[in-house]
């Protein structure tokens, strides 16, 4: 390396340190200025001990097609334009394990709302006002939503899980101090996690710290994710950048693009393209009264097993709850219709449907109840194997009738399993599980657990006789 000539006159101590810190000053700023300067590194965490409440201002917007199959490897295209807005307070809480369990928090919803426009048809959903307070935990699969003392519904939980949640975002920090220019690939499990997918074939993320600035670090990442959602192949990319506040030391804003393919319908969901932009902005909250020390020291670890059940009220005033692994795939107001997936297989399908009211203290009589389930199957029913009512507990004063019959739908061994359920007014609504034969074990009595929950609202009923 070449310096600069030296007169053979030795300098007096003072001279000297002067120079010498002149010439230091000269390397930096011009011959080492790439090597020593910028690689001066910082440290990008947010420890789970920090007790501060922040306030989050998120908005998503999505635009793409939903593909329904027309026959011939073709496919109708349907537009789809989302709009949702979310504003909370978040405070961390301490996780219950490592990687994605670690990441836990409780929030309060000021606003939480969806606009879903699909071909002119336009669908508004809200968070409501008795699920404002939220506890957000991460898995590896997405973040796990509840509400501390009573059920949400499957559209609030849709609402609430938008792509880049800012407590999933934490698990892009870089795991030690990092310089300008340097990348780092975040656990694996983070790019799941961040993109709600339930199983992964193959992905790949990776961050950079792209500039420093007096206040903020600038971060930019990319991915991309091949693997399985609701029963269907998944396709998705992600690009996008968060800047990290330097004197406040926390993330404070997010521009994230996530597009996704699915090419084919699934069990639940239609085909799709689309592509989801999510920005918030986050600082500390100036009030953050709702969160306080005690409610987050009084949150259980683990959440109650019943709190994460889902509560489904029909629009014929019946209502009843089940657990995540249901997923609603069709509601009007004749009729409601879920899915069973486990591990991405589907495994059963509950019909269920309005009944013409009985008297009062009356339901159809067993014998014509056995007689519409052959009138409804046909030649697809081959025997009833078992007939019987449902033993419920005394508090229920409903009737419930259960029906096991079996056959074959196009070739497929099959199990039909029809409620009958009727409360003391007369009022009525059947249900219908749907099951191959061989997933019997696989139901495993998860259609009796959904039965016994059910409850009739308390509007009067006009009796009528039905003709059933």
């Amino acid at each position: 390396m070449w310096l600069p000539p030296m007169s053979g006159k030795i300098c007096d101590p003072p001279r000297h340190k002067f120079l010498l810190m002149l010439y230091s000053v000269f390397l930096c700023t011009s011959l080492f200025a790439p090597s020593i300067c910028s690689a001066e590194k910082i440290v990008l965490t947010e420890p789970a001990t920090d007790t501060r409440v922040f306030s989050v201002k998120a908005k998503l917007f999505l635009k793409g097609h939903l593909k329904t199959p027309q026959g011939d490897n073709k496919f109708h295209e349907l537009p789809l334009d989302v709009a949702a807005q979310l504003n909370y307070l978040e405070k961390r809480l301490t996780g219950t394990g490592r990687n994605a369990k670690a990441l836990r928090s409780v929030r309060s919803y000021e606003h939480a709302d969806v606009t879903i426009t699909v071909q002119k048809q336009i669908t508004a959903s809200r968070l409501s006002d008795q699920h404002r307070l939220i506890v957000a935990q991460g898995e590896q699969d997405g973040i796990l939503f509840y509400h501390l003392k009573s059920l949400l519904t499957y559209n609030e939980l849709e609402l609430l899980n938008i792509p880049g949640d800012s407590l999933a975002l934490l698990s892009l920090l870089p795991p030690a101090a990092v310089e300008i220019g340097e990348t780092w690939k975040p656990a694996l499990w983070a790019v799941q996690m961040l993109t709600s997918t339930e199983a992964v074939e193959k992905s790949a993320l990776t961050c950079k710290l792209e500039s420093v600035s007096a206040e903020t670090a600038h971060v930019s990442f990319q991915g991309t994710l091949e693997g399985a959602s609701l029963g269907s192949r998944t396709n998705i990319g992600l690009t996008g950048s968060y800047g990290y506040d330097l004197k406040l030391r926390c993330i404070k804003n997010l521009e994230l693009t996530q597009t996704e393919k699915r090419p084919t319908k699934g069990a639940i969901t239609p085909g799709m393209d689309i592509t989801a932009t999510t920005t918030w902005e986050r600082t500390p909250a100036p009030n953050p009264a709702p969160l306080t020390t005690q409610l987050a020291a009084d949150i259980p670890l683990d959440p109650p097993k019943k709190l994460l059940r889902l509560s489904l009220q029909t629009l014929w005033s019946v209502r009843f709850d089940y657990d995540r692994n249901w997923h609603i795939f069709h509601q009007t107001d004749k009729a409601a219709v879920l899915r069973l997936l486990d591990n991405g297989s589907l495994i059963a399908q509950c019909n269920l449907t309005p009944f013409a009211p009985a008297a009062p203290g009356k339901h159809l009589s067993e014998e014509r109840f056995q007689k519409y389930i052959q009138d409804s199957l046909g030649s697809r029913l081959k025997s009833i194997e078992s007939a019987q009512p449902l033993k419920i507990d005394r508090e229920q004063k409903h009737f419930i009738y259960r029906v096991v019959a079996a056959g074959k739908s196009e070739g497929q061994p099959m199990h039909w399993i029809y409620y009958l359920c009727a409360d003391t007014t007369g009022r009525q609504t059947v249900f219908v599980f749907s099951v191959e034969s061989s997933l019997i074990k696989q139901l495993n009595n998860r259609d009796s657990q959904i039965v016994r929950t059910l409850k009739f609202d308390s509007s009067n009923v006009k009796p009528i006789s039905t003709s059933r």
